[in-house]
């Protein structure tokens, strides 16, 4: 592809990771970070206060160390997911070096209750039908999502145009070409 950045903005999802998140969701977890982090650095410095002798800690300011704790988990949460997304955008920008634009046919394998697809996608590109399968083929570990991903239900049963990497085998479904 051309123009990576922009191609990355149309990709909508992708059959090995499901949604792709956009400019919103890094916006969120960036606030996460920066007020999780501010309110750290008030109980840092209030610690140290205590520590110091400043200030005197009671009972009634146990509430602090609840907070921090907290504060800390949302801290290590929030960074814990921008790194997998950051990945996810790294493995999103190697396959679109060889993608091509392609017309699939995609088919509901299995759905759960919480409406979450997993979807084949069969394409053809230079005289070979390709079947792939969303999700890792190569994880089966309990805390993976199997290749179910709400998102995928929009472009479920369907015709829709698609990015394929042929060198990678990687489907990525773009914005606005459902349903063609």
């Amino acid at each position: 592809m051309k123009n990576k950045d922009e191609t990355y903005k149309l990709i909508d999802a992708s059959l090995f990771h499901g949604r792709v998140p956009h400019a919103d969701t890094w916006t969120f977890c960036c606030f996460i970070l920066v007020t999780c982090g501010l309110m750290l650095l008030w109980q840092a410095i209030w610690g140290v206060l205590v520590l110091i002798g400043n200030v005197k800690f009671t009972e009634d300011d146990s509430w602090r160390i609840v907070l921090g704790i907290c504060m800390l988990a949302s801290v290590i949460g929030t960074a814990i997911f921008l790194a997998k997304q950051l990945k996810l955008k790294k493995d999103i920008y190697l396959w679109l070096d060889d993608a091509v634009k392609v017309v699939a046919t995609t088919y509901t394998v299995d759905t759960t209750p919480r409406n979450a697809t997993k979807l084949k996608v069969k394409l053809r590109y230079k005289k070979h039908i390709c079947n792939l399968y969303s999700g890792d083929p190569y994880k089966y570990a309990v805390f993976t999502n199997a290749g179910f991903s709400r998102s995928f239900t929009k472009f479920a049963d369907k015709q829709v145009e698609v990015l394929y990497s042929p060198k990678y085998q990687q489907v990525l479904f773009l914005y606005d070409t459902q349903g063609l």
